[in-house]
């Protein structure tokens, strides 16, 4: 019984030590190279998804700026802000002018110098802020472009389109290429990301202005 018990005992000796000498040997290269192997994929898919939601962020953030812009124009006009052009202090319309035929990434801030005319629309014809109409431009960062114009947001494929605001109504007075008739009820601007991915701004008659 005692040289069982012996016997026995030796055996669960040996298969501890072996056990110990097993985990002392460490991770096998096959077992390191696949740990590796899915730590490449795994990083590989992080990346890929974070450049799609860094271009969908930036895209959201131009059409805000634009937006931005647009309700800029109305603040300046219901605030009576002075342009400094001569002869009309304190009562000039402001506006946005975009002009695809010239500038795909630019839009024109300016002041409507019309006088008694009244037409709402920047008179110049290039974007250098050259012509006293040119408050400033405002450029959206490189790769992303205004890729069609909507008057009203049922009818695209416009490139010229003037929205601007004149005291004391908040309304939009949107104009489209040269059209004399102020009185659009919508327009749309049409922004693609590098990656092809669009948002919209929205202007309405009643002076509302939201990206979607």
């Amino acid at each position: 019984m005692d040289l069982l018990r012996r016997k026995y005992r030796k055996k669960n000796l040996q298969s501890l030590s072996q056990s110990r000498t097993l985990r002392k040997g460490g991770f096998t290269i096959a077992e390191i190279m696949m740990v590796v192997f899915f730590t490449i994929i795994l990083t590989s898919i992080t990346l890929f998804n974070y450049r799609d939601f860094d271009d969908t962020v930036e895209l959201q953030n131009q059409a805000l700026e634009v937006a931005l812009s647009i309700r800029e124009a109305q603040i300046f006009a219901l605030s009576s802000r002075q342009s400094g052009l001569s002869g009309y202090e304190f009562r000039d319309a402001y506006g946005v002018y975009f002009d695809t035929t010239i500038s795909d990434n630019s839009l024109m801030f300016f002041v409507d110098n019309a006088g008694t005319d009244d037409h709402y629309w920047f008179d110049a014809g290039n974007f250098n802020c050259l012509d006293t109409e040119c408050e400033r431009v405002d450029t959206l960062r490189s790769g992303y472009k205004i890729t069609d114009i909507c008057v009203p947001e049922d009818t695209c494929g416009l490139d010229r389109v003037s929205i601007s605001y004149d005291r004391p109504n908040p309304d939009s007075l949107i104009r489209r290429n040269n059209d004399p008739d102020p009185d659009q009820v919508s327009a749309k601007i049409e922004i693609t990301s590098p990656k092809g991915a669009i948002r919209y701004v929205h202007i309405t008659k009643s002076g509302q202005i939201y990206v979607k």
